[in-house]
């Protein structure tokens, strides 16, 4: 596994459960001082999905924030009658 990790701006308890949707920033329009899309961790969470990983997102305002991702040594595990090299895509659910 491995982490990253920022002296930034922090995430509160609240905002948590919105981190990883797509065009999601904590900030908003009129008190954001940071440029970006907000699909930044969108991105990250759909690849560690698909590599049948996991994510963790560690956070406090004003302390920054550690985001920690594991990836399964082998790789994703081949599901049934999937031809060699091919992994479906997930299904994203709600």
């Amino acid at each position: 596994h491995f982490w990253v990790r920022d002296t930034g701006i922090g995430i509160a308890e609240e905002d948590m459960a919105n981190l990883g949707k797509p065009f999601m920033q904590i900030q908003n329009d009129y008190t954001r001082r940071f440029e970006g899309t907000g699909l930044g961790l969108s991105l990250v969470k759909g690849l560690v999905a698909l590599h049948e990983g996991t994510m963790s997102i560690e956070s406090a305002p004003g302390e920054g924030t550690t985001v920690t991702i594991s990836l399964p040594v082998n790789g994703p595990k081949r599901r049934s009658g999937a031809p060699a090299g091919v992994l479906p895509m997930p299904v994203a659910k709600p």
